[in-house]
């Protein structure tokens, strides 16, 4: 089963009846397979384009998706739009920041170490030695 799962669009998938959850059409049918083999449950109840449900919202956790609206079509499509509501909560979690104070660094001693350092050459063009002084 996949975990938290909203799956939403344009299925196409005219023959199947979503009160039944069943089609004649074995295309449609595996795909009723899937969604029933992931407990996803179809939550928009209204046509969206003529009479079948084509676009689709598909939940895992329904308790989270309160309601799915169908409204007006949309422009330049034989579509209708699909609206809907999750109900999702946030944990806050504690972090610790860390803050350096550089006023105390010793800028002589960064400086020496930062000099002191050689990139690597690239790939292939020879050896790397590094000193320290």
């Amino acid at each position: 089963m996949l975990p938290y799962t909203l799956v939403m669009g344009d299925f196409n998938y005219p023959t199947i009846n979503w009160k039944t959850y069943s089609s004649p059409n074995s295309l449609a049918q595996k795909f009723l397979d899937f969604v029933n083999s992931n407990a996803l449950e179809q939550i928009v109840q209204t046509p969206t384009r003529g009479t079948n449900i084509l676009d689709l919202v598909l939940t895992n956790t329904t308790n989270r998706c309160i309601t799915a609206t169908v409204g007006a079509l949309l422009v330049k499509s034989d579509h209708k739009s699909v609206a809907f509501e999750l109900a999702l909560t946030s944990e806050l979690t504690k972090c610790e920041v860390r803050l350096k104070n550089f006023i105390k660094a010793n800028c002589t001693l960064l400086g020496q170490g930062i000099n002191a350092f050689q990139a690597p050459p690239p790939a292939g063009s020879g050896n790397y030695t590094k000193s320290l002084h």
